[in-house]
């Protein structure tokens, strides 16, 4: 009796781990299913160049249609070129040219978006450290800085941040790392992007302004500060001449900081320009009169054209926004981080003249250390949603680390973890024998 009741209670332990054991596979094979299916993106099935266009108009009408069954089946089938656009091999040919021309850490990004989803994460794939490569609103210190700085980026889903409209900034890239731009229909702004190689559709541009991952500021201004001052008209202002801190400098107004109003005058000085330009255009659209004014206006021109270039020598910073390479050229301080070889490890080397700051464009977050000549400092939060430090007076060299957090706390667990479960294991077999 006995050894019948035991008998039947381990068939039904059996039979019930075999039955978790199906639910289980059942579970995970429709959860990959539907992956699959609701992220057609997966697929490396591109619909065939040639066949793109017809099969785009057969979407589109199928997914006008009244009958749910096509509607469902056109949504699962839509062609794609997605990997076609994301493995392109001219933008491989671009990349190559920028990873030997160039040894330092720098940002590469595009100011098109090649496919409906392609809108982030594709630098992981092609190999390149572009701003998308954060592109994630899980870092609530990245929201901050893209909330108070550049708040058209948010996607419409409020999921992503998407770059792309903002690239032709030149001094927010600057602001940024970002040195290269990768461009199908081309950049305009010949002032501040130089056309260095074109590779079929993709065109590289390299930004004039000094750019770099790391940059060295010597003053400091408080994030509440940074936060009631950043408007769009002084947001690269900001960026490029200050770093923001949790107990940096409270300051109630933009004419405090050094530059600002040099920086105002420049301005005003452009939208004269253009005025001045506007009117020129109007003034040749609408003059009918004869030979005598033609030449009048055209000494006139040449008059205003010299006025101008001699305005172009006195202030060739006016290419650079005020504090970036305008700071470092003053203060003589540079800094150089190395392409890292791999990504937990940044290597590079800082010269400065006078007590400041670092400020890395690596979004903050646990798991980070910085070392200067082999001693660790603290990280900071700079930008409110960077990683920072202070910097000494002096030659330096520098060493970034990155480690998971909590990974040796996490493998240590592990293991003490499997010994016990193996000692159970030896205890359970031993006890049994005896019994």
């Amino acid at each position: 009796m006995f050894l019948a009741s035991r008998t039947k209670k381990e068939t039904l332990r059996r039979i019930s781990m075999w039955v978790l054991t199906g639910l289980i596979l059942v579970n995970v094979g429709m959860e990959g299913w539907t992956n699959y299916e609701d992220r057609a993106s997966l697929r490396r099935l591109d619909t065939p160049g040639e066949r793109f266009p017809e099969e785009v108009e057969a979407f589109e009408e199928a997914m006008d249609s009244d009958d749910p069954v096509r509607i469902a089946y056109a949504k699962i089938s839509y062609p794609q070129g997605y990997f076609r656009d994301l493995y392109n091999p001219d933008i491989q040919n671009a990349l190559s040219y920028i990873e030997m021309s160039d040894p330092e850490f720098v940002r590469v990004e595009k100011d098109y978006i090649p496919n409906t989803t392609t809108i982030s994460m594709d630098g992981l794939a092609q190999g390149y450290r572009g701003l998308t490569s954060y592109n994630s609103v899980q870092n609530a210190y990245l929201i901050d800085f893209v909330d108070t700085y550049c708040p058209e980026i948010h996607y419409p889903d409020r999921n992503h941040f998407l770059f792309a409209g903002i690239m032709q900034d030149a001094a927010f890239d600057a602001a940024m790392g970002v040195r290269y731009v990768l461009s199908q229909g081309g950049i305009g702004d010949t002032e501040h992007f130089e056309l260095v190689a074109e590779y079929g559709i993709i065109k590289v541009y390299k930004n004039r302004l000094d750019t770099g991952v790391a940059r060295y500021f010597d003053r400091s201004v408080s994030e509440e500060s940074l936060r009631k001052l950043c408007t769009p008209e002084t947001r690269n202002f900001l960026l490029n001449s200050v770093v923001a801190l949790p107990d940096g400098e409270q300051i109630a107004s933009l004419e405090e900081l050094p530059g600002y109003e040099e920086e105002g005058e420049k301005r005003e000085e452009k939208e004269k320009g253009e005025g001045q330009e506007k009117q020129e255009e109007t003034g040749e659209q609408e003059e009918t009169e004869g030979q005598e004014e033609e030449e009048k206006q055209e000494e006139g021109e040449k008059q205003e054209e010299t006025e101008r270039e001699k305005k172009q020598d006195k202030q060739e910073e006016q290419k650079k926004p005020a504090g970036q390479g305008q700071q470092e050229k003053k203060n003589g301080s540079t800094v150089t981080l190395l392409a890292p070889q791999k990504d937990n490890r940044i290597e590079g080397t800082a010269h400065i003249e006078k007590d400041g700051f670092l400020l890395f464009t690596i979004p903050y977050g646990e798991g980070w250390s910085i070392r200067i000549d082999g001693k660790e400092t603290d990280v900071l939060r700079g930008d409110l949603g960077f990683i920072a430090c202070r910097i000494p007076e002096g030659d330096h060299t520098l060493l970034l680390t990155f480690h998971a957090p909590w990974l040796r706390e996490g493998a240590l667990v592990s293991a003490v973890s499997l010994l016990l479960y193996m000692f159970c294991l030896l205890f359970a077999g031993r006890k049994k024998k005896k019994a």
